[in-house]
């Protein structure tokens, strides 16, 4: 894959994530196009690890997004689960509701920590990846990227990582419309 290439597909990409919470508010199809930003992506890091001969660039991401992948699917499936035990909850006894609603928090606050941490393990690679980057490359906003996709994941505790992490999406489709062709 040619620079040229790996410089569309990656920013184009990369604007996709940029637009994701405008797009995501579209049902089924905001969620599609958003899976096809993340896979063009990982193909425009593929093409930038073959053409820079460096492999550990698209293995760290891969990582990285598998990690926040598989994350995100753990959270889901103990969401769910806390909403069957709250249904549960209305067939109890009064004296019942009390564990019931502590059993709910206790999973939605379990969910919301496995995504958490997933999340940072997955940045993590992500960063690595995108340090790498910015070093074969010289372009010192893949580097910005990684640094707040890791913090933007951090940050996620108290609300404000999902900006922190857009402005690290921002940053990625400079990079990628930065590479030199």
């Amino acid at each position: 894959m040619d620079m040229n290439t790996v410089r569309n597909v990656g920013g184009i990409g990369a604007l996709i994530l940029v637009l994701s919470p405008i797009v995501g508010l579209i049902p089924v199809i905001g969620g599609l196009i958003n899976l096809v930003g993340v896979i063009m992506v990982i193909v425009a890091m593929y093409g930038l690890s073959q053409h820079y001969k460096s492999p550990d660039i698209f293995k760290n991401y891969l990582i990285g997004l598998v990690v926040v992948f598989v994350g995100t699917i753990l959270a889901v499936v103990l969401g769910g689960a806390s909403l069957l035990s709250m249904g549960m909850i209305g067939t109890q006894e009064a004296a019942g509701i009390f564990g019931g609603l502590i059993a709910f928090i206790s999973s939605v606050l379990l969910a919301f920590a496995v995504l958490w941490v997933g999340a940072i393990i997955g940045s993590f690679f992500m960063r690595k990846a995108l340090l790498q980057a910015a070093e074969v490359t010289k372009n010192e906003n893949f580097k910005w990227a990684g640094n707040l996709f890791l913090i933007g994941s951090v940050l996620l505790i108290i609300l404000i990582g999902g900006v922190v992490s857009w402005v690290g999406a921002i940053f990625l489709a400079l990079a990628f419309f930065g590479l030199k062709k």
